[in-house]
């Protein structure tokens, strides 16, 4: 077929309709759109009828062969014949194939007269089994096994499945609970008619087997009862079905198809046959004689031929096909069968056809493998300030993830780098990045350097640096592209939220358009490939070898080549389906010199008619070929195009005509779900096989993690966001507690949200989002803040808030404890404090967030019920009393161990609350650095509170314990009556003959009626005569003053006689036991339902939970050791639910992230002054004579600030006067602090970087430092720093005071603080904040760390050459003198050797704090730098072959990224309401907890109110709390059950694994890794390795695509 013979059409209209930033659903036909819209509800209405018709098809097909036929024959007959029931699924089938149009016309033909061998065949075999066998119900037996036929045909149970849904919804879950409604009217309808039809049988005479209208008489309901011979059959039936439904599709969602249910399936019939067979039916109890066969019968040959005849037709029509048909990993139900429900009449045969296979639902299968071979991950990660271990850990996770990619899903990495460049120089923690890829990423086999191999371009944003990385050779080849994003914050906003919104927005609306389409990966099958030619016969020329990157195999060729070498030669390639091409790539022919110079493309919708790809000018363009045989070639097309079929005709070639090409693009419709009319096409579908992996710089994770995520991801469209178990990582007291505080958080919370409804939280540290949802929610995530409502939510917690927009917007987010990850959390208590004091405002935020918009009707999801609201605002609830709580606990224990004081608790309590209140008001108005100190203290201080808690509870329970032993031993006692035990005490003492007294006692106890007592008791025969005087001479009064051994030892001191004491210790107990019954009738009130408890209330919740956690960690058994850690959580709850939320609340307007952020000296933190400054400003306000100009110089303390970090110090000296005059409104007039001294708004207070910190902010002068500092930038003098467009005399006046201070060029500037500038007199905040932007533009500087030989050269290179002599004078001369300095005192020193100006102190301090021995780390930066320095940098800009990515990265600068767009915002506003909202949430928090505690005391002390001598909100709070901590335990119970089966469904079946040992590369111990191979990896012939193709799109070929599609961030509604 050559190029020229197919009929080219000059069709101009090659993509007018298709163009990205054009309506994509103008190709939408209005009449079929209306047609659709009027048909619908007609159709629906005809599969409903449908669904009901097949509903008592089966039913009558059932009780037709149940009630007619199988009476007639016996069981095992029964059997045989349920496998005519395939005959309708057969002949459909058949049909399909008779209509089906395929270019592989022979496999069509030769399937299709298998079908009708096998569809006569079947009803052929019934029907001479019904002639031969004398069959008298042979009507009977085809009409029944017709309807049962056509009712489980799965085509019909397909109508019915797709009829239900509705074409209006896109969301799969939608489909799922209209299929589940189906089935149960069905269901409904087939109980009705299970009652009906048996009566029309009998009216109609076909039955005898039960009386007319026999269900409706209760006597028959009477008779069933458990010993009726029917009643273990039918328990046996019903428990047998369901148990078999549910095991056959755990088996199909743990990947256990084939030997879990397909053949057990099959051989369900064959086991069934055998057992009754005369030699093993006769031998069982369970089975009646008459049932069985008989081999001596001559009919037995007919029924076992057609059963195995039947048998095999099953085996080759429907089990061969479910036995082939793989499931991917937990699929849900609705993905496995047609229909929900099950048929326990005929279990194996409903469940065989019901099952959805290959042949049935044969594209599903191709989607599915499509899907996954063409899936693409984007791993991106945002990185600030981490420590080199840290991220160390996150590129030994990357390597490791590159290293398993082996014909499988593509992941490439990002990484977008705060602050990593300056001007075009990375920053020092750039280059320790790089330094760490050099050991981590580093191929061994690859001798050229991996930083050499690097692309550096300049980018509208900062610097982009891109490595294609690749290890091992041949089929082990393996790899991906590494991409990272140095931010200049110059040029772009900085925090976590614009990163995410740069790598969410270059996914979607740029990435999305260049995917690879699936010849490289595999994803177009080898069928879908031709040519016209092929060279010979050998296999490697072929056209499925046409594949991009492909590699012979034993070294041989790869690659197509043509069989005649002229331009009527072409490679055609079927999509499969309309795709949107955007770009080709091509290669020559691997291992030979051959390849293709020059080609035209055309492309087609039907494979018939043809249009070649034009230019502007209406001709066909002739695209440029390769240049060798293994370099990829990449064109971007000037206008995308539309098609199904694309043809390459090679027009000029060297030697043959070979090709490997790969096409890009992205699916150009997404297909409608009605069925029934021809499919529409609604919108382009960028985002279809497209996922963001979101990680932070520092965690851990195995490619095996990674991929259980994306496992979640594939198996429910509805899931928008999956986030993995988290594991924090570090050592000591803080860590045990997170460790623990973690643990439960994934336990209970995390599971809860996950199975009541849906997680609210998937956080960044690694989760993977579905780029549809993210699409969904992009443009709100990516709004600037103009509320203080939505600072917390959008810039203190970015993930929450992205989470929470998903959400509303209806997707699903879930949790799975399969996937793992490791992350350092904060060690240090400052830390810590800072990331909650973000944590607990923005999840409080969120909360509130959704239930308001639950409750005005703005949350359209399925997941968020009525039920998962109340939950959720329990939870809310629970957290805002969490303060009081822990204050009541406290009391309570404490009044266990020391008792009461005063009133009760009461004064403790009050103690308490007047601490934490007073914590509150220093976190108002001190400085943070003094809140955390304090919070120190409280801390420990509780904690020793907490064990004196503990003591008392442990009391407690001992107490109760003994108590309850105490009324057991008592309740034992009373079962023995006083004269059972005189007889076991005469007996113990060999006393004789054991006396028994029953009697009455009298009506008054005087003297006389004590002896008339005793007269009646002992009767005429008084057998205690030798002691009744005894009694008689007391009145009753009297005797009830004695106790038993006090009035019975008498007789032991006087006559030691034990049978008298015994008989004496007799009479008294039945008086005493007489007496206490008279008055218990009158004051003894009942028992109450606690007091009948065996334990107080207390000590069993305690319990109760404690086994609860106990259990929990027993099914958590590798986490099981953290359960231990929970003793350091409960030490520290003051702190964490005290100390923790009023810390955070009360910094709630501190707007700086808290975390890996730099201490700026001399700046004060969030909150204001220190308590003594507030009162030395309060006395300056006063007195006038305090009010005096401070005119000394700053200490070298005061202006050292060598690790000065410019983002965060220009957030943190941000105030205003009117923030904390309100801040104070809320607690008095305190008079307020200089708003020009205090910051309320920025600053971390007292921040801390974990690990090392590379470099340090220095100045430098002259050109010569700059050199050896590897710095391109050249260093300006003072008067060119100054803004040009101020006056000459303005200039000259700030430059006269940069100079008089020693800031005399850039290099002393650069660094520069507010504070600084106040410093030196430069006093206006305008001036100021001009002045600080340019700053801020300075290249970085740094100070040379290494050790100078003498003083001279370490003065010449800090460019302090003025001073040689005063130090030389000083006698500071060799190495030795000044490593001398650094012991000295700085302050002293200087003012001898006259150094006063403010710049060069700060440069001398800073050189001798820096000078230091060289170390490992510094060396290899130092040795990056100079490498880095080596490495090209292109310009974005001025690169042809990446004019669309830059046109994106501008546009997204301008419209959102720009730090310009700010200027104008009312950030004042913002800091107003951030304070006015504070003040309100702490009046909320104050009045809420004092409400509690007074409730909870007042109903404890009011006995009018007490429940069952109980408070009864105590009650209620431990019942609502109880029944919500079960609740929490049963959803996890069964998540971990689910947790089981995905990893039995991860599991290779058979099992097998390899071990292996891999380095951490830090030092630690090896880990031992288990790899399981993954049965579903299929590579293609010849594919090596999932191919990265974004790196082809940075070759030299020009781009043009003016028209590309705007980013969804900046679009207008």
């Amino acid at each position: 077929m050559a190029f020229d013979k197919r009929g080219d059409n000059n069709n101009n209209d090659q993509t007018s309709d298709i163009h990205p930033s054009r309506n994509q659903t103008s190709f939408v036909n209005f009449n079929h759109d209306k047609l659709k819209s009027a048909r619908r509800p007609l159709f629906i209405e005809v599969m409903r009828e449908e669904g009901a018709f097949l509903s008592i098809c089966e039913v009558t097909g059932l009780c037709v062969l149940t009630l007619r036929v199988m009476p007639s024959v016996t069981s095992a007959l029964s059997v045989v014949l349920s496998n005519g029931i395939l005959f309708v699924s057969i002949l459909s089938q058949t049909i399909r194939l008779w209509k089906q149009k395929k270019k592989r016309n022979c496999r069509r033909v030769s399937r299709l007269v298998s079908c009708v061998v096998w569809s006569l065949s079947c009803g052929g075999l019934v029907g001479v089994w019904c002639r031969f066998r004398t069959q008298k119900y042979v009507i009977e037996t085809v009409v029944s096994l017709f309807l049962l036929s056509l009712a489980w045909a799965p085509k019909l149970q397909e109508f019915q499945a797709q009829g239900v849904q509705s074409t209006e919804s896109s969301k799969p879950d939608h489909a799922a609970n209209s299929r589940w409604k189906a089935g149960i009217l069905n269901n409904f309808l087939k109980l009705v008619s299970v009652l009906l039809i048996p009566e029309a049988m009998k009216f109609a005479g076909l039955t005898d087997v039960c009386s007319s209208w026999v269900w409706i008489r209760a006597e028959l309901y009477a008779r069933f009862t458990i010993q009726h011979p029917a009643t273990a059959s039918f328990v046996v039936n019903v428990t047998a079905s369901f148990v078999g439904y549910i095991l056959a599709w755990t088996a199909c969602s743990v990947r256990m198809g084939f030997f879990g249910f397909a053949l057990p399936a099959f051989l369900s019939t064959v086991v069934t046959g055998a057992i009754f067979t005369n030699q093993i039916c006769t031998t069982t109890r369970f089975i009646h004689e008459d049932t069985c066969l008989m081999f001596l019968k001559e009919d037995f040959v007919w029924d076992v031929g057609i059963g195995l005849g039947l048998l095999l037709i099953q085996f080759c029509t429907t089990t061969w096909f479910v036995m082939r048909s793989p499931t991917i990993v937990m699929e849900h139900e609705a993905q496995l069968f047609w229909l929900p429900g099950y048929n326990s009449v005929f279990p194996a045969q409903w469940l065989l056809l019901s099952r959805k296979n290959r042949n049935t639902k044969g594209r599903d299968f191709t989607t599915r493998r499509k899907t996954k071979q063409n899936t693409h991950v984007y791993i991106c990660t945002t990185m600030y300030h981490e420590s080199e271990r840290e991220m160390e850990q996150l590129l030994t996770s990357l390597r490791a993830l590159a290293e398993s990619q082996v014909g499988k899903r593509t992941f490439e990495s990002h990484i977008f780098f705060d602050g990593g460049c300056r001007q075009g120089q990375p920053s020092q923690w750039a280059l320790q990045l790089f330094s760490v890829m050099e050991r981590t990423l580093q191929d061994e086999n690859d001798p050229e350097d991996i930083l050499q191999q690097c692309t550096r371009c300049k980018t509208p944003y900062g610097l982009q640096l891109q490595w294609n990385l690749h290890y091992g050779s041949g089929d082990a080849a393996s790899g991906m592209d590494f991409t990272v994003h140095l931010k200049d914050n110059v040029l772009v906003k900085n925090k976590k939220r614009w990163s995410q919104v740069m790598y969410m927005s270059y996914t979607l609306d740029y990435a999305a358009y260049f995917h690879p389409l699936g010849m490289a990966s595999g994803v177009i099958a080898d069928t879908d490939v031709r040519a016209t030619s092929t060279y010979g016969t050998d296999a490697s020329h072929g056209p499925h070898q046409a594949r991009l990157n492909a590699v012979g195999n034993g070294g041989s060729t790869a690659g197509w080549t043509a069989g005649d070498s002229d331009i009527h030669q072409s490679l055609q390639i079927d999509l499969g389906e309309d795709m949107v091409v955007t770009g080709v790539v091509t290669q020559g022919k691997h291992g030979c010199e051959e390849w293709v110079t020059m080609y035209h493309l055309s492309y087609s919708q039907d494979s018939e008619s043809w249009v070649s790809y034009r230019d502007k000018h209406n001709k066909p363009v002739a695209l440029d070929g390769n240049v060798d045989s293994d370099t990829p070639v990449q064109h971007i097309l000037d206008t995308p195009i539309k098609a199904r079929y694309i043809r390459f005709n090679p027009v000029s070639w060297k030697d043959r005509i070979s090709m490997r090409v790969e096409l890009l693009g992205y699916c150009e419709t997404v297909q409608c779900m009605f069925v029934g009319f021809s499919k529409a096409s609604v919108c382009a579908d960028l985002d279809r096989d497209s996922y963001i992996l979101a990680t932070d710089a520092d965690v851990k994770f195995s490619p095996q993690s990674a991929k259980a995520l994306m496992e979640i991801m594939s198996t429910d469209p509805s899931v928008g966001a999956v986030c993995a178990r988290t594991h924090p990582l570090g050592s000591g007291p803080l860590v045990w507690y997170q460790m623990f505080d973690y643990a439960i958080g994934h336990w209970f919370q995390k599971v809860a949200n996950s199975v009541l409804g849906t997680v609210l939280c998937c956080p960044g540290c690694f989760s993977v989002y579905r780029c549809k949802a993210v699409r969904d929610t992009l443009a709100t995530y990516a709004s600037t803040v103009s509320k203080g409502e939505e600072f917390l939510t959008k810039d203190m917690g970015e993930d929450r808030w992205l989470c929470t927009l998903m959400v509303e917007k209806g997707w699903r987010l879930e949790y799975t404890a399969v996937s793992e990850d490791s992350t350092y959390c904060p060690e240090e208590f400052d830390e810590f404090f800072n990331q909650r004091r973000r944590w607990i405002p923005s999840t409080i935020a969120n909360q509130l967030e959704l239930i308001r918009k639950w409750g005005g009707g703005q949350v359209k999801s399925d997941y968020v019920s009525k039920f998962f609201i109340m939950y959720q605002g329990f939870l809310l609830f629970s957290s805002m009393i969490g303060p009081s709580t822990v204050i009541l606990i406290m009391a309570a224990g404490l009044e266990l161990v020391v008792g009461s004081v005063g009133g009760g608790i009461v004064p403790t309590v009050v103690v308490f609350s007047l601490i934490f209140l007073g914590y509150g008001v220093l976190c108002l108005y001190a400085k943070q650095d003094t809140q955390l100190k304090w919070a120190k203290v409280l801390t420990m201080v509780f904690m020793v509170v907490m064990v004196m808690v503990l003591i008392g509870q442990a009391r407690e329970m001992v107490m109760a314990f003994q108590r309850l032993n105490a009324r057991l031993t008592q309740q034992n006692a009373n079962h023995i009556t006083d004269a059972q035990k005189s007889c076991l005490d005469c007996l113990s003492t060999g006393c004789g003959d054991c006396k028994t007294l029953i009697c009455d006692g009298p009506l008054n106890w005087s003297k006389d009626n004590v002896s008339t007592w005793l007269m009646d008791c002992f009767g005429p025969d008084d057998q205690f005569c030798n002691i009744s005087g005894h009694f008689t001479q007391y009145s009753g009064f009297q005797l009830s003053l004695f106790d038993e051994q006090t009035l019975c030892d008498v007789f032991a001191m006087q006559n030691g006689d034990p049978a008298k004491e015994r008989d004496c210790k007799l009479i008294f107990r039945e008086f005493a036991k007489l007496r206490d019954e008279n008055a218990a009738v009158t004051s003894t009130p009942p028992p109450t339902i606690l007091d009948q408890l065996p334990l107080p209330m207390s000590v069993i919740y305690f319990l109760s939970l404690a086994a609860l956690y106990l259990l929990t960690a027993l099914l958590h058994p590798s986490e099981f050791h953290k359960l231990l850690y929970g003793f350091v959580y409960l030490l520290s709850l003051p702190s964490g639910y005290i100390l923790m939320t009023i810390y955070s609340v009360c910094n709630m307007t501190d707007r700086s992230w808290g975390t890996r952020e730099i201490k700026v000296p001399g700046v004060a933190g969030v909150g204001g002054k220190s308590v003594i400054e507030v009162i030395s400003n309060l006395c300056r306000t006063l007195c006038s004579c305090c009010r005096q100009e401070d005119t000394k110089q700053p200490s070298v303390e005061e202006i050292s600030n060598d690790d000065v970090d410019d983002e965060e110090t220009d957030e943190s000296e941000k105030g205003s006067e009117d923030e904390q005059s309100e801040s104070r409104s809320l607690l008095g007039d305190v008079k307020p602090a200089s708003a020009n001294k205090s910051s309320l708004w920025g600053g971390s207070g007292k921040g801390s970087v974990r690990g090392h910190r590379p470099s340090t902010h220095g100045t430098q002068r002259g050109h010569r430092m700059f050199a050896r500092s590897g710095s391109h930038q050249l260093i300006h003098n003072v008067s060119d720093f100054l803004p040009s467009q101020w006056p000459d005399e303005l200039r000259q006046k700030y430059e006269k005071k940069f100079r008089e201070h020693g800031y005399e060029n850039t290099s002393f500037i650069f660094g520069m603080t507010n504070k600084d500038l106040e410093a030196i007199g430069i006093t206006k905040k305008l001036h100021q904040n001009v002045l600080m932007k340019e700053i801020k533009k300075l290249p970085e500087s740094e100070l040379d760390d290494t050790i100078p030989e003498n003083c001279r050269q370490w003065l010449e290179s800090i460019g302090m050459e003025e001073y040689i002599n005063s130090f030389e004078t000083y006698g500071i001369i060799s190495k030795d003198h000044l490593a001398s300095l650094k012991s000295t005192d700085m302050n002293d020193l200087l003012k001898e050797l006259k150094i006063t100006k403010m710049a060069h102190i700060k440069r001398i301090t800073n050189a001798i704090k820096k000078m230091k021995s060289p170390e490992e780390t510094g060396r290899r930066i130092h040795q990056v730098k100079n490498i880095m320095k080596k490495v090209k940098t292109t310009i974005m800009q001025h690169d042809s072959t990446r004019s669309l990515e830059f046109k994106f990265w501008d546009k997204l600068r301008q419209e959102c990224l720009d730090p310009e767009i700010a200027l104008f915002s009312t950030d004042t506003d913002i800091r107003t309401q951030l304070v006015q909202l504070r003040n309100s949430w702490i009046r909320v928090l104050l009045v809420l907890n004092v409400m509690w505690i007074t409730l909870i005391v007042s109903l404890t002390y009011v006995p009018e109110l007490r429940l069952w001598d109980a408070n009864p909100l105590s009650l209620l709070s431990l019942l609502v709390f109880g029944v919500l901590q079960l609740l929490q335990f049963l959803t996890m119970f069964y998540h971990r059950m689910r947790t089981l089966l995905h990893y039995l469904a991860r599991l290779p079946y058979p099992v097998s694994f390899k071990m292996c040992t891999k380095g951490t590369g830090n030092g630690k111990a090896d880990v031992i890794e288990i790899k399981y191979p993954d049965p579903e990896a299929n590579l293609s012939p010849g594919a090596s390795r999932r191919p990265s193709l974004f790196h082809l799109l940075r070759h030299n070929q020009p781009q043009h695509w003016p028209g590309a599609r705007t980013n969804p961030v900046y679009e207008e509604d």
